[in-house]
């Protein structure tokens, strides 16, 4: 396991960790996923990723209702995401209420939070009437004060989530000018990045900024940047049913074919292959 893994391990349990806060502190679940609804992380406990509450398992034991459900999270919340932008109060197709709080990397939605469920008013539908009212009842003042601390907390988590690994593997390179290369790097992978773009930043000019990044941190800069959006694209195969296209596209790969030439080169497998092996069958 190469230093990067290791420090994204780390990583995740601080996230496992504030998020564990923000239950602690508004006495509801945080579950944290990606903008197509699935799984923020497969590294993150189950009860951070999915609605496991005995409410949310009555209803998704129903076939026809987990389907709705997969249809709230992937397709309705994340469309008032795109359009609120803010934090918001969420009714599901069972009758429980959540509040939902979007994140956002440079004005495009990240991930969402969502806090919850409790019970708000007289539900439509109610399936599992016993573990609908073991939900915590809808509290005006208690829900604000919540999302208050929610929308500051997740700030940080998103910002934590950017900076965590670069601040961790720059705190072992000593040269200043490499520590904010690799800032820069691990804020911008997911774009068609250049040596020369590193190297304009940081003021050096290329064969120097080469040079000195492998000098630095013992991998070149190409393989250093293929290992960064390796691991990204590992972890959506694994958690997400994200087209592998998209998959590409969003870990910074200009095209389809070049990711699987890449990614079979990392790992020896083909992106399919890796998903088919390691993916998991995520219920929303």
């Amino acid at each position: 396991m190469n230093k990067y893994i290791k420090i994204y391990k780390r990583h995740i349990t601080e996230i496992s960790r504030m998020l564990d806060a923000i239950s602690n502190l508004t006495g509801l679940s945080a579950v944290w996923k990606s903008t197509n609804g699935k799984a923020a992380d497969a590294s993150l406990p189950s009860h951070q990723s999915l609605h496991c509450n005995p409410f949310c398992r009555k209803v998704k034991a129903h076939e026809k209702l987990i389907k709705r459900c997969s249809h709230n999270d992937c397709v309705s919340v994340i469309r008032k995401a795109e359009k609120q932008r803010r934090p918001f109060l969420n009714r599901c197709h069972a009758g429980v209420t959540e509040l939902i709080v979007p994140l956002f990397i440079d004005d495009a939605l990240d991930s969402v939070i969502f806090i919850g469920p409790f019970r708000r008013g007289n539900a439509k539908q109610i399936f599992g009437a016993l573990e609908y009212e073991s939900l915590e009842k809808y509290d005006a003042k208690k829900i604000e004060a919540a999302r208050s601390i929610i929308s500051t907390l997740s700030s940080f988590i998103l910002e934590n989530r950017e900076n965590f690994i670069r601040s961790e593997i720059a705190g072992k390179v000593k040269n200043r000018k490499m520590q904010t290369a690799l800032g820069f790097i691990n804020a911008n992978y997911r774009k068609a990045l250049q040596a020369s773009d590193v190297a304009e930043f940081c003021g050096l000019s290329v064969s120097r900024f080469v040079h000195l990044f492998k000098d630095e941190c013992g991998i070149g800069f190409s393989d250093f940047l293929k290992e960064r959006r390796i691991e990204e694209a590992k972890k959506l195969l694994e958690a997400t049913d994200m087209k592998i296209y998209d998959v590409a596209s969003r870990c910074g790969f200009s095209g389809q074919c070049y990711f699987g030439l890449v990614f079979r080169k990392q790992t020896g497998i083909s992106p399919f292959c890796y998903r088919k092996k390691h993916g998991k069958n995520i219920a929303p």
